[in-house]
């Protein structure tokens, strides 16, 4: 009888040592098989996904801005200079990367040293209309002596920006005047027949005479550049062209 419990209890002891190392083994094959899921998803993340990722991070700091070409000067059969490119600076705002829109528009007024300020009111409160997420151009251009001062002080107003852009003048206005012809901003009729990859940047183009007979010579082509812009879209350095 002492025989048997004994053979019993050695019977049951062994299922039980049986149960528990098979549980040992199940947790032991869960936990592997959490950690291979682990591995597999970062290695998927970090590999498989990491062109998009990468370019979703880049597209945060990257922006590609268009550079456009420096339009042909027009010389006569004499070597005399009749159409040449005069340097202009123009300012441009984006409303929802500037901290104090009317913090600003007190500076310019000072910069530009104006007897009247409504002109200036009034090009801000078109402003204050106008898309935040888009470029707003103010209509006029500063000196040389100008767009340095804002230069100097172009670190406090985040979301303005100074540009340089080419001006058309014609130093002999008086002669051949009719044949030069002359350039102006392009319409919408024009833009719809245009090569967007070639005007891209483009606001001016040949209206008459020489300037719209030879102008796809005058153009030439855009340059596209890729800038390294911070949180507030301010310039940190020029990548490639």
């Amino acid at each position: 009888m002492s025989e048997q419990l004994n053979f019993n209890s050695d019977a049951e002891t062994h299922q039980q040592k049986r149960r528990f190392r098979f549980r040992l083994y199940f947790a032991y094959g869960f936990v592997l098989l959490l950690f291979a899921f682990l591995i597999a998803r970062m290695a998927h993340l970090q590999w498989i996904n990491y062109e998009r990722y990468h370019g979703l991070a880049e597209g945060n700091r990257i922006s590609v801005e268009t550079i456009a070409p420096t339009r042909g000067k027009i010389f006569d059969r004499n070597h005399v200079l009749l159409a040449d490119n005069q340097p202009v600076f123009t300012l441009s705002m984006i409303r929802e990367n500037m901290d104090d829109i009317h913090a600003f528009e007190l500076a310019l007024m000072n910069l530009l040293d104006q007897t009247k300020p409504e002109k200036i009111e009034k090009y801000f409160k078109k402003f204050r209309k106008w898309n935040r997420a888009k470029s707003y151009s103010l209509p006029f251009s500063l000196t040389e002596e100008q767009a340095a001062r804002f230069s100097v002080m172009s670190y406090q107003f985040p979301g303005v920006t100074l540009t340089a852009r080419l001006k058309r003048v014609y130093p002999h206005k008086s002669s051949a005047v009719h044949a030069l012809g002359y350039v102006g901003r392009i319409n919408m009729k024009e833009l719809k027949k245009l090569d967007e990859s070639v005007y891209r940047g483009t606001q001016i183009i040949g209206k008459s005479g020489i300037e719209r007979f030879y102008e796809s010579r005058l153009h030439g082509y855009p340059v596209v550049q890729q800038i390294e812009t911070n949180a507030r879209g301010r310039i940190l350095r020029k990548l490639e062209t």
